[in-house]
């Protein structure tokens, strides 16, 4: 995986205007080699807030003890393994106080067994960035079982070029939350999507 402050579509050669010609190599050659088959290269857009506070934007600058250079783990500031109710405790009642109606929250349980046999409930869908693809199939499947269910899917914008282009088109409502507000905090770097799916 790249990961880049530069927005970078799914699918699309990573297009950064490169002040140094070794750049442009390196991306070209990258390139050669992910079309001869022998890597594929995930581009994943961050924060440029984030990529300071992780310190690849001081390392840049000559500057060896922050971040990453300081002998910190790589994924502790990328957290595509938590959802939204992870990364902010006060998420869940917050979202779930503005729903109308009994809702209840999709568990890892419920992904693949439980959401299926209870057609009639109203699901809320928080996965990890890096499983949205998967739990967004798993929502559209259940959705395509059950045309009448309701579901909300909320998620930090990280890996988007992996999902968001179809949710937007499943989606009734899609909304992006930017940061630095009291529903998503500054801290969490990337802003939030929540995509509302109701009644066919």
């Amino acid at each position: 995986m790249v990961f880049s402050s530069k927005e970078v579509r799914s699918g699309c050669l990573l297009i950064i205007y490169a002040r140094r010609e070794l750049t442009t190599i390196v991306l070209l050659e990258l390139r050669i080699i992910e079309m001869e088959g022998l890597l594929k290269i995930r581009y994943v857009w961050f924060s440029g807030k984030r990529m300071i506070w992780q310190g690849t934007d001081s390392l840049s600058r000559g500057d060896l003890t922050s971040g990453v250079m300081a002998a910190e783990d790589f994924l502790k500031f990328i957290p595509l393994d938590e959802s939204v109710f992870q990364r902010d405790n006060t998420m869940k009642p917050k979202l779930l106080s503005c729903l109308p109606g009994e809702w209840r929250v999709v568990t890892k349980e419920d992904w693949f067994h439980g959401a299926c046999n209870e057609p009639d409930v109203r699901w809320t869908w928080s996965p990890p960035p890096a499983l949205a693809r998967t739990v967004l199939e798993l929502m559209c499947e259940m959705k395509h079982m059950f045309p009448k269910s309701r579901h909300v899917f909320i998620c930090p914008a990280l890996m988007t070029g992996n999902w968001q282009k179809t949710l937007r088109k499943k989606g009734d409502v899609t909304l992006s939350i930017a940061v630095g507000n009291p529903v998503w905090a500054s801290f969490q770097f990337e802003h939030l999507i929540i995509v509302f799916l109701s009644n066919s």
